[in-house]
C-alpha cells in the first residue's frame, strides 16, 4: 500500500506534468515537443528543456519510491499516459493537438491523469507467452494461468495455442524490455523445465526445415518461428504492449514437442493431473524466497538460458553459472572454489567413493575450462571440450534435482 504524498508533493509534481504538457503536442498520432513550426535549433532546445523537466520528475518520484524510475520509463509512461487518456478515458480527436490550447478544467484532467498513472509505476502486470507447437490443458493457480487463445501473430483469430501467463511487477517500455522480461522469462524457464524433466514435453531440434533438401545448398536459408508475448498493465487494461522473444529462445521453444500420451481416459486423466502438478510446484517455487529456493531459481534459469544459447562457449559459462548458484558458498579465492564446489558436487551427487573421486576429478576439468575462458585464453570449445560441458549439464540438473527434493512442498520435477 503506497502512503500518500503530502499536498505540496502533489501540487509540485502536477506543476512539473502541467509545464511537460505545455509544450507538447501531437502530430499524426507522434508525441512531440515546442512548435512544428520552429527551426531546428529552436527545436533541439525545447526537447532539451522537456527532457530537463521530465527528468525533474522522474527524480521527484524516486524520493518516495522504492521502485526507481528511470528515464527510458518516464519518457514511455508520458507518452503511454497522455495516449491512454484521449484514446479511453477522453475520446477526442489527437491527430493535430497542442495541449496547451485544450480547456483549463481539460488540462487540468489530463494533468491529475498523468500523476496518477505515474504513481501507480510499478503497475500488476499479466505476461502471456503463445507457445504454438504445443499441447497443454486448462490450468490457473494464483500466478499463472495455463489456456488456449487466439494467436494474434497468425492472422487467424479462430486458431487457438497455448499460453502460459504469469504475473509481473513493473512497467515495461520497448527500450528496458530486458529488465522487465527477466521476472516472466523466469517463471518460463522453471516452467518448461518442469514439463521437460517430468517427461510432457521433449526438445527435437529441426536440423533441416520441412520439404527442403538436405543439399548443403538448400540448407543455407533456416526459418525460425518468432514467438511474441502480450504485456496487460492491469491498472489500464485496455492497452496491450506486445514483445519478441530473444531469437534463440523462439528457436527453442519452437522444436519442443509434446510426448504422446496413451489414448484411454487413464492415460489422459495421468496427464492432465501431472501437468496441473507441475503449474502448481511452479507456482509455489516462484513464491518462496528463501535462500534456498532463490538458488534453485537461480541454477534452473541459467539450466534453460544454457540450453537456449547457440553459442556452446558461452551455454557452458552460463551452465557453470548454474553450477555455482547450487554449490557456491561465497568462496573467494579461485583455487579454493574450484576445489570446494567440486567437494560439494562430489559428495551431493556420487554414489561412493570411487565415483566421488572421479566427479570430483571431473569437476575440476570443468573448471579449469572455464578459467581459461574468463581468463581469454580461449574463446571456443573442441570436440573434447563439449563433451566436458555436456557432462557439467548433466551434473547441473542433477544437483537442481536433488535440491529440489529438499523443498518440502515441491513434488515435482524429481524421480522418487
Amino acid at each position: 500500500m503506497r502512503e500518500p504524498l503530502h499536498p505540496n508533493k502533489v501540487n509540485k509534481l502536477k506543476d512539473i506534468i502541467k509545464s511537460c504538457l505545455l509544450d507538447t503536442y501531437i502530430e499524426n498520432d507522434q508525441l512531440n515537443f515546442g512548435k512544428s513550426t520552429e527551426s531546428y535549433d529552436k527545436k533541439a532546445d525545447d526537447i532539451g528543456k522537456h527532457i530537463e523537466r521530465l527528468e525533474s520528475l522522474k527524480d521527484e518520484l524516486n524520493k518516495h519510491k522504492s521502485y526507481k524510475i528511470d528515464l527510458y520509463i518516464i519518457f514511455t509512461a508520458y507518452d503511454d499516459a497522455i495516449f491512454y487518456y484521449f484514446h479511453y478515458i477522453n475520446a477526442k480527436q489527437t491527430e493535430n493537438l497542442l495541449l496547451k490550447d485544450l480547456p483549463e478544467c481539460d488540462l487540468t484532467k489530463l494533468t491529475d491523469f498523468i500523476f496518477t498513472y505515474f504513481q501507480q509505476i510499478p503497475g500488476n502486470n499479466t505476461v502471456t507467452f503463445f507457445l504454438k507447437h504445443i499441447s497443454l490443458p486448462i490450468v490457473t493457480t494464483d500466478h499463472i494461468t495455463v489456456e488456449r487463445q487466439a494467436d494474434p501473430s497468425s492472422g487467424q483469430n479462430d486458431k487457438n495455442v497455448t499460453t502460459v501467463t504469469v504475473t509481473s511487477k513493473g512497467y515495461y517500455t520497448p527500450f528496458s524490455d530486458d529488465s522487465f522480461m527477466k521476472e516472466p522469462y523466469l517463471a518460463l524457464n522453471i516452467f518448461v523445465y518442469f514439463l521437460l524433466t517430468k517427461k510432457i514435453l521433449q526438445h527435437l531440434p529441426m536440423l533441416f526445415p520441412q520439404g527442403r533438401s538436405i543439399h548443403r545448398h538448400a540448407i543455407n536459408k533456416h526459418e525460425i518461428d518468432v514467438f511474441h508475448v502480450e504485456i496487460t498493465n492491469l491498472d489500464y487494461q485496455k492497452e496491450i504492449q506486445s514483445h519478441t522473444l530473444p531469437l534463440a529462445m523462439s528457436k527453442y521453444l519452437s522444436d519442443l514437442k509434446n510426448i504422446n500420451v496413451s489414448k484411454d481416459n487413464n492415460g489422459f486423466d495421468a496427464w492432465v493431473e501431472t501437468i496441473t502438478t507441475i503449474v502448481e510446484s511452479t507456482d509455489s517455487l516462484l513464491a518462496n524466497d528463501t535462500p534456498e529456493a532463490k538458488r534453485i531459481k537461480s541454477a534452473i534459469d541459467w539450466y534453460m538460458n544454457s540450453k537456449f544459447m547457440t553459442d556452446n562457449t558461452m551455454s557452458f559459462i552460463q551452465i557453470c553459472m548454474g553450477l555455482e548458484a547450487l554449490l557456491g558458498e561465497g568462496d573467494k579465492n579461485e583455487g579454493n572454489l574450484t576445489s570446494a564446489l567440486a567437494d560439494r558436487c562430489a559428495y551431493l551427487i556420487g554414489k561412493g567413493m570411487a565415483d566421488r573421486r572421479q566427479i570430483k576429478a571431473t569437476f575440476k576439468k570443468i573448471y579449469t575450462l572455464r578459467s581459461e575462458i574468463v581468463h581469454g585464453s580461449t574463446n571456443q570449445l573442441t570436440f573434447s571440450d563439449q563433451k566436458l560441458s555436456f557432462t557439467a549439464l548433466t551434473y547441473l540438473n542433477t544437483i537442481i534435482q536433488k535440491e529440489l527434493r529438499f523443498l518440502i512442498d515441491l513434488q515435482v520435477g524429481v524421480d522418487k
